[in-house]
């Protein structure tokens, strides 16, 4: 299924919504188009936006020139191949009735994800920096994999540009490896303050490339 779980289904409303969505194929070598199984059940979105949640080409955004079947062409290539399992969000606006659309927020459900980092002792270090972001977002869920034996324990937080904790109560929450984990508290991050995620092990010798942390989801919703 390419659909996301937390994205809309098969089918895009008339009002201005997004759909979040992930390459089941390599595109063209060029960044000329995108494939996915889904785009065959939705309606012509030639004319609607894309932009890139993942991989090589993250947060550029192309005009769809030509959709035909599970093909999406651009003739404004992106940077890079848009490769197989690579997120991606299609804007679609509109009004019904000709009357246009009222609507002056999108809401965008979408997922970030960050390689397996090394820990380095008792110091905090950054798993995913959502530090540049520039409207509001919600954090509603996440997960996290941790790998080697670790002498302490792993913990996590979210904290604003300025290092300010956001998250959660308490100094800390444990990571619970491979569990995913519904935000208890509502997370609401302003667009002019970012957020990081950071983790970090209540031993110091958690040290280096046999400690490691991956974030294999981090589940919101962008109020654009």
């Amino acid at each position: 299924m390419a659909v996301r779980p937390l994205g809309w289904g098969p089918e895009l409303h008339e009002a201005i919504v997004a759909i979040t969505l992930i390459a089941t194929a390599n595109g063209a070598p060029d960044g000329s188009t995108i494939e996915c199984d889904t785009l065959a059940a939705l309606a012509d979105l030639s004319g609607q936006s894309v932009r890139i949640r993942s991989g090589t080409s993250l947060l550029q955004s192309k005009a769809i020139d030509s959709h035909v079947g599970n093909t999406l062409t651009f003739v404004d290539h992106f940077a890079n191949q848009i490769l197989l399992d690579t997120y991606f969000i299609i804007y679609s606006g509109g009004g019904g009735g000709g009357g246009g659309s009222d609507i002056t927020r999108i809401t965008v459900f979408g997922t970030e994800i960050a390689a397996a980092t090394n820990a380095n002792g008792v110091n905090w270090v950054t798993l995913f920096d959502g530090s540049a972001i520039t409207i509001d977002t919600l954090l509603i869920g996440i997960r996290m994999t941790v790998v080697g034996a670790w002498a302490g324990t792993p913990r996590w937080r979210i904290v604003d540009q300025d290092g300010t904790k956001i998250f959660p109560f308490q100094d800390e929450n444990d990571i619970h490896s491979g569990i995913e984990e519904m935000l208890e508290h509502r997370v609401e991050i302003p667009g002019s303050k970012g957020y990081i995620v950071q983790f970090r092990s209540t031993a110091a010798g958690d040290v280096g490339a046999a400690f490691t942390v991956a974030l294999n989801n981090l589940n919101k919703i962008e109020l654009g």
